[in-house]
């Protein structure tokens, strides 16, 4: 069993926090240091960092165990990258997500906007927790243990690594710190808020949406519904391009690919 599985979520205080925190780092920078270049490089970054983390990692890799990593390199490398967006913990995401699959719409769906109210799914607002579910119920998680004590300790660990990384930042540069900090995470947040929102809009008929360069594939939100396993859902699937420079694809079928 995975020791100390609930101690391993997140609890929807710390990411109401984060969230809360990176929106006013973002404000401050733009309205009282405004710095076109840092601007322009914290969007950039920002971009490259809310697609990797939310889409290629903790959605494919976490949630749906497409691939796993070539080598530590980039395994370190993705958990650097998780840690800059303020995401939350790969743990965490991936149980939420899962049940996401299994229960879509329904009642249980912690991303669903039908089950929480679309502005409260908008703002991320939703927790990994799910009241009210059996445990006989919840979705299969025994890949995880698998996995190495590292990826535990960073994951039972992620915040402590989060405000490192963010005291890290403030004592190199505080005003660069408000860019680099503030708006990855607010955009991986808002990008998340966007596609769980505007692609079940229907209940129980997921859509894709336009952009899909925005959300690295993320918006090909219908096409992985039907198939959760396929790690190639667009011409312009930005993420199977980091899967494939990353990892190496788990081409089995898996348990984690609930359809309804």
């Amino acid at each position: 069993m995975i020791l100390n599985f609930f101690k391993s979520l997140d609890h929807q205080s710390t990411n109401r926090f984060v969230r809360i925190y990176a929106t006013v780092l973002s404000t401050v920078a733009i309205a009282f240091f405004f710095n076109p270049y840092f601007l322009l490089i914290a969007l950039v970054i920002g971009w490259m960092a809310q697609g990797i983390s939310i889409e290629a990692i903790l959605h494919r890799k976490y949630a749906h165990n497409q691939y796993r990593y070539k080598n530590k390199f980039f395994e370190f490398l993705s958990y650097f990258i998780l840690i800059s967006t303020g995401t939350g913990k790969p743990l965490s995401w991936s149980f939420g997500h899962r049940v996401h699959h299994k229960y879509t719409d329904e009642p249980y769906d912690p991303q669903s906007p039908h089950a929480w109210g679309f502005l409260r799914i908008f703002l991320s607002n939703f927790s990994t927790h799910v009241n009210g579910l059996d445990k006989k119920d919840y979705p299969d998680m025994s890949d995880f243990n698998s996995y190495s004590k590292r990826f535990f300790i960073f994951n039972n660990n992620y915040y402590f690594f989060y405000a490192l990384y963010n005291l890290i930042w403030f004592l190199i540069d505080p005003v660069f710190a408000l860019y680099i900090i503030g708006i990855p995470c607010f955009l991986s947040w808002l990008s998340l808020g966007i596609v769980n929102l505007f692609s079940h809009l229907e209940y129980k008929n997921p859509k894709d949406l336009p952009f899909p360069l925005l959300f690295w594939g993320g918006n090909y939100h219908r096409r992985h519904h039907d198939n959760p396993g396929k790690t190639k859902l667009g011409r312009f699937d930005l993420s199977y391009y980091f899967i494939k420079l990353v990892g190496i694809e788990n081409k089995s079928q898996s348990v984690y690919n609930y359809k309804k």
